[in-house]
C-alpha cells in the first residue's frame, strides 16, 4: 500500500503540478491568440509581448536572481492567499467584461494583464521561487475556478450548441 501512495505522490508532484503550470501558460497564450483572431488588433500582440521584453531586462539586472525569492519567502502566507484570490477573480471578471465589448484598448490591457501573470510565474520558475508561491497558485486556481463556475468562462457560450 505504501508503494501505491509513493507512486501517487510522485505522479501528482512530478506530472500533475508541472502540468498545471504549463496549463496556466497555455491559458494565457490561448486567450491572447483567440482575442487577436476575434479582433485583428495588433495592440494585443504588443501588450502580450511587452512583459516578456521587460523580463529580459529584469533577468539581466538581477544577476543572482534571488531578490524575488527572498521577498516571496518573507511575505506572510495570508498575503499569498489574498493575492491568489484577487488574481483568480480578476482574471475571470476582467475576461468576462472584455469578451462582451471587444473594444481595442480594454482587450489589449487584458492581454497585458494575463501576460504579466504568465511572466511572473515564468520568472518564479527561473529563480526557483516557484516553491514560495504554492499557496498563491493554489488559491489562484481554486478561486478563479469557482468564480468561473458562478460567472461563466470569459468568451465562452453558456450552451453547448
Amino acid at each position: 500500500m505504501e508503494s501505491i501512495a509513493e507512486f501517487l505522490k510522485w505522479v501528482f508532484t512530478y506530472i500533475f503540478y508541472p502540468g498545471l503550470i504549463v496549463g496556466i501558460f497555455l491559458f494565457v497564450v490561448a486567450t491572447v491568440v483567440v482575442l487577436y483572431h476575434k479582433t485583428d488588433n495588433m495592440r494585443i500582440i504588443l501588450a502580450a509581448t511587452l512583459p516578456i521584453i521587460a523580463l529580459i531586462f529584469v533577468v539581466i539586472q538581477d544577476g543572482t536572481e534571488q531578490s524575488l525569492r527572498v521577498f516571496l519567502e518573507e511575505t506572510p502566507e495570508w498575503m499569498h492567499v489574498i493575492a491568489g484570490i484577487v488574481l483568480g477573480v480578476s482574471v475571470i471578471e476582467l475576461g468576462n467584461h472584455v469578451s462582451k465589448t471587444f473594444m481595442p484598448v480594454p482587450v489589449a490591457l487584458y492581454c497585458l494583464y494575463l501576460s504579466v501573470i504568465g511572466v511572473f510565474i515564468l520568472y518564479c520558475i527561473m529563480t526557483t521561487a516557484i516553491q514560495s508561491i504554492h499557496t498563491l497558485l493554489f488559491v489562484l486556481v481554486i478561486s478563479g475556478g469557482f468564480h468561473a463556475i458562478f460567472r461563466g468562462i470569459p468568451g465562452m457560450s453558456e450552451s453547448l450548441e
